[in-house]
């Protein structure tokens, strides 16, 4: 965010450019992963961050994302795990899609505070959805919200 806002100045300006940051977490970031609550914590804390910065990066420019994948076969796993996730059932998300994912966040400057979820085909046909999990349109935890953000406005900006 350093680089962001130093490319962009302190200062809100029509001259910004489009800068976008893009975090990596995991469907660990939102589903229940039993038997591993080392790696589920990261990852939910990789969707922490991008709520702690979303609003006030936007305010200089920038937008912040999540990129949260299924299961794909990379080093994670040995290629003997991989094959007995997918013997349990489990489609594999690919590596392509979530190379898609990412570029379809980095064209599209509408998506700003969002976690796409690269999946099996099966869920989504491109590879990819936004589970909408990020915002609170109605009700009480949208006041809560609402709260939370009350006492740090946006436009005090990310920097004292």
């Amino acid at each position: 965010m350093h680089y962001f806002v130093s490319q962009n100045g302190t200062e809100v300006n029509k001259d910004q450019e489009d800068t976008c940051l893009i975090l990596i977490s995991s469907g660990a970031g939102f589903l229940d992963v039993p038997r591993s609550p080392e790696y589920s914590s990261t990852k939910w804390a990789v969707r922490g961050i991008m709520h702690a910065l979303r609003r006030t990066a936007f305010y200089y420019g920038s937008r912040v994302n999540v990129i949260a994948p299924w299961y794909i076969r990379t080093g994670i796993l040995s290629k003997d795990q991989f094959d007995q996730v997918e013997k349990s059932g489990v489609e594999l998300a690919t590596a392509e899609d979530a190379g898609e994912c990412a570029l379809r966040i980095l064209s599209d400057t509408s998506i700003n505070g969002r976690t796409l979820f690269v999946c099996a085909r099966k869920w989504a046909p491109r590879g990819y959805m936004d589970l909408n999990i990020e915002d609170y349109p109605e009700g009480l935890i949208q006041e809560i919200q609402e709260d939370q953000m009350r006492n740090a406005p946006v436009d005090l900006g990310l920097l004292p």
